[in-house]
Parts: structure tokens; sequence; C-alpha cells
């Protein structure tokens, strides 16, 4: 039998490949903060701007992601919190209990 450790760390896995595909396919959302659009889909890992905290049937997230400018900061991030809080909700067997959206910058186009 697989001790809650190595269970809990299989669930962060899981938590962060969902995160992932969200945040990807957000408005407004240009990366993952310290990785490019197209390293999405990398494997999770201490740096990859998404931390997970399981206690019991709880989990907190906490994202740091860059915007693209031109849209409204506050606007982001509220719907990314709402997004992951309802889809990570619904695919897995917790309740995500608070969501932290840092915005750590700001991504210029040409």
């Amino acid at each position: 039998m697989a001790s809650k450790n190595t269970t809990n760390n299989q669930y962060e896995n899981i938590i962060i490949s969902l995160a992932n595909v969200i945040v990807e396919q957000m408005d407004g959302v240009a990366s993952i903060a310290g990785r490019n659009r197209s390293l999405f889909k990398n494997k999770p890992g201490k740096n990859s701007g998404i931390q997970i905290y399981i206690n019991d049937q709880s989990v907190t997230i906490d994202i740091s992601i860059n915007v693209y400018y031109g849209y409204r900061v506050p606007e982001v991030a509220y719907n990314l919190q709402k997004k992951l809080q309802e889809e990570i909700g619904k695919a897995t067997k917790f309740n995500v209990s608070t969501v932290n959206v840092n915005v750590v910058g700001v991504v210029f186009t040409s």
C-alpha cells in the first residue's frame, strides 16, 4: 500500500497538470511565472510556478503568472482563481479551499 506522502505527491502532480491545462486556456495569461507558453507541458517541478498543499480533503493552490499587457490584472487573476477552483474541484476528490494567484510580470507583445 502506498504511503500517504506518496499518494499526496501523486495527487499534487495530477493537480499541477490540470492547472497547467487550465492556465494555458485562460485569456490574458501569458505564462506561468518562469516559463514561456511553449513550455506549459513540461513535467511539474518545484520551480514550476505552482505549489499545491494538500490537507486531508482540502487543497490550497499557489500559482504565479505573467499577464499580457492590455488585460485588466485583477480580472485575469479573479477569472483564473475561479476557474482553477471549479475545474480542479470537479476533476478530483478534493475541496479547493484557497487559490492564491500572484501576478509577477506583464508581457508586452510586438
